[in-house]
């Protein structure tokens, strides 16, 4: 079994590398319609619409023109990667997105982080 850790995660805009990048997560939804009818026993599902969402968490970096300056509130992303176990080997999450929010934390003794929530489903494939 291959073991990965977070520090090989990978994210890219349009192919530009995400700098200062601390974390993201994603989240793959469908929504599920109810199918079953009276008399049934169980309930019975069929897939409806899917939907994805997520968070990309980073160091503030204003220089990051490619990357970090464009996830604005509303902004749309025609081609978001996420590779969360690198590009060399294993899964890629790619697909259009949109900003949904995005926030700045700044602590006294700490560094300036940017939160950034997505939302748009994105589809799987193999980095090999």
């Amino acid at each position: 079994m291959a073991v990965h850790t977070g520090k090989e995660g990978v994210v890219e805009l349009d192919a530009a590398k995400v700098l200062e990048v601390d974390g993201f997560d994603y989240t793959d939804n469908v929504e599920l319609l109810e199918s079953s009818s009276l008399g049934d026993d169980d309930k019975a599902y069929t897939p409806g619409q899917g939907d994805g969402s997520g968070t990309i968490n980073v160091k503030f970096d204003p220089d990051d023109a490619t990357g970090q300056e464009l996830l604005v509130a509303g902004a749309e992303i025609p081609v978001l990667t996420l590779y969360p176990t690198g590009k060399t080997a294993g899964v890629k999450l790619e697909g259009k997105a949109w900003v949904e929010s995005e926030g700045v934390t700044t602590e006294k003794a700490g560094i300036v982080t940017k939160a950034v929530a997505i939302r748009g489903r994105l589809a799987r494939s193999s980095t090999t």
